[in-house]
């Protein structure tokens, strides 16, 4: 059997916009069900927030990243602790800014997923994007 992926990047997978202007674009994500990854902004300098790795290749960049606001969430053996997570679907919204010709946009998403009572090790997903830029 296939094990579910904690996390996944959905679409989109290719993008067309106008060479050279910055364009917005939706990077909509997905949690597995029964678990939570923290928020961009976590409620603890200790916790592992999500974060975009962008891409240092000048012909595709990304800029004007924008994450959620997260859900609150508390652990049942804290509940007074709040955590500010991601769960189900999400979208980070950006702008791309490409020169015109294809290019293979390559950012990377780093996370930590976390059931009730246990964590992943931090991971970072690839988020690629074919973007065709005219």
């Amino acid at each position: 059997t296939k094990r579910t992926q904690p996390f996944v990047f959905l679409y989109p997978l290719q993008l067309s916009v106008p060479a050279g202007k910055p364009t917005p674009v939706s990077l909509t994500f997905r949690v597995a069900n029964g678990l939570h990854i923290n928020s961009h902004t976590p409620t603890s300098k200790t916790y592992i927030r999500t974060e975009l790795i962008l891409p240092t290749d000048p012909q595709a960049k990304l800029s004007a990243v924008e994450f959620p606001k997260g859900s609150q969430y508390a652990l049942p053996a804290f509940p007074q602790d709040k955590l500010s997570v991601y769960t189900g679907e999400f979208t980070v919204h950006a702008k791309v800014t490409a020169a015109r010709g294809n290019h293979m946009l390559q950012a990377k998403l780093r996370y930590q997923a976390c059931a009730t009572n246990s964590c992943y090790p931090p991971r970072t997903i690839p988020v690629s994007i074919d973007v065709i830029a005219r």
